[in-house]
């Protein structure tokens, strides 16, 4: 297994992370319905995520931590050259959120 791990700064409230890493999460299963994203919320503040490709399963974290949300995926060895991409995009979701949070949009 590979393990990569990115950190989302913000200078947002808890509530208003929160929010945001819902809604992000939310697009993320929408947006890649194709490949079974999961999204499982372990407590108010940390959510499992996964989704399938290629047969083989990915499998993370999503995490709020004062002033970040951080993301954390196990990738087969396997299916490491698209790893970079998969969190790439999770990444792209969530800063997408936190910029409108920052915003007052959300």
């Amino acid at each position: 297994m590979y393990d990569l791990r990115r950190r989302i700064a913000h200078h947002l409230d808890v509530e208003l992370a929160r929010k945001a890493a819902r809604r992000a999460a939310d697009s993320y299963q929408q947006r890649f319905a194709g490949y079974s994203p999961q999204v499982h919320w372990e407590a108010d503040d940390r959510a499992r995520v996964g989704l399938s490709a290629r047969g083989m399963s990915i499998g993370g974290t999503l995490e709020l931590e004062p002033g970040a949300i951080v993301i954390e995926v196990q990738v087969p060895l396997l299916l490491r050259p698209l790893t970079n991409r998969a969190v790439a995009v999770i990444e792209q979701q969530v800063r997408h959120w936190v910029d409108l949070a920052e915003r007052g949009e959300l």
